[in-house]
């Protein structure tokens, strides 16, 4: 059976299958924070602000920078809440 999937639908299907480079890519990041330097939410804002900055070898089509931070936030914010819970404990 053949599906039709609009362009749209192409990158957001792209964006999830990249779900664990994505994960990757934000493990790569942790050196450069030291979690209990930062409140919960002040890390998970500084690991979406670093998006921007970080140069990360993506493959043949880079997601945008506003697809990596809305994959972040939509699906690894417990993650990250867990992380910094599991290094730092409760504020």
């Amino acid at each position: 059976m053949k599906y039709i999937i609009t362009e749209d639908q192409y990158d957001r299907i792209y964006i999830l299958r990249r779900g664990d480079a994505i994960r990757d890519f934000v493990k790569y990041l942790y050196p450069s924070f030291y979690p209990c330097d930062y409140r919960k939410e002040d890390f998970i804002y500084g690991i979406l602000d670093s998006v921007n900055d970080v140069d990360y070898d993506w493959g043949p089509k880079e997601p945008s920078k506003d697809e990596i931070r809305s994959f972040i936030s939509t699906f690894m914010k417990d993650e990250l809440e867990d992380f910094w819970e599991t290094h730092c404990g409760e504020e």
